[in-house]
């Protein structure tokens, strides 16, 4: 179990619970949508639990890269949740101030947990597609990949030195990612080499004497 899968799981416990609680808006029955709602949180908190206490000692690890998709994530799913409540209490508000019928419709409270799910599910789904696609923006040259061959090493073999998943090595080696100064530093002391013999900006291979001795 690697923590990308448990990831991918994670999102459909989620979303059933979301889909489950808008069945209940649907269907009125509020009590029903609770327990079922209980039921995905309790799973959903178990499994959290898991990572914490089982799945992190065990092969799996997270990585700056991989934080840095789960912010990301976060960030998109929290703007989507935010959006869908000033649209539904935008709605709401209208509809009232529209129907003078005397009858004051009100959002069913099944409505927020299935929001809160929904966003969940989002944030999950997020990271995944980020991890898929790996690339932060900014590619690199990177003479990683010459290094570990030269040393004939593994990739997970050079990840559990520098206590990194071995996804994020592939990532380096084909230039979608950019390390930080500590990541890099690291690498380099692995293979007893510089940072700029290992990474560089595809804009360097043009520069002039000149700009190259500043850099």
């Amino acid at each position: 179990m690697t923590f990308n899968r448990y990831i991918a799981i994670r999102a459909v416990v989620e979303t059933i619970g979301a889909l489950s609680c808008m069945l209940m808006v649907v269907i009125g029955h509020s009590l029903i949508g609770v327990i079922v709602t209980a039921v995905v949180a309790l799973v959903w908190a178990g499994g959290e639990i898991w990572v914490v206490t089982v799945l992190n000692k065990r092969s799996p690890r997270r990585d700056e890269l991989s934080d840095q998709h789960q912010g990301v994530a976060m960030q998109f799913a929290l703007f989507v949740l935010i959006t869908a409540l000033v649209v539904l209490g935008f709605v709401y508000t209208i509809w009232n101030m529209v129907i003078t019928s005397g009858f004051l419709h009100i959002i069913n409270p099944m409505m927020l947990p299935a929001l809160a799910m929904c966003a969940l599910a989002i944030s999950d789904v997020q990271y995944l597609w980020l991890e898929h696609d790996g690339s932060n923006g900014t590619m690199m040259k990177t003479s990683l990949k010459i290094h570990r061959l030269a040393r004939g090493m593994k990739q997970s073999e050079l990840a559990d030195l520098i206590n990194v998943r071995r996804e994020t090595i592939g990532r380096l080696e084909q230039g979608q990612y950019c390390p930080s100064l500590r990541l890099a530093m690291d690498l380099a002391k692995v293979f007893d080499t510089t940072v700029e013999e290992l990474f560089s900006f595809d804009d360097e291979e043009n520069d002039t004497p000149e700009q190259a001795q500043a850099r």
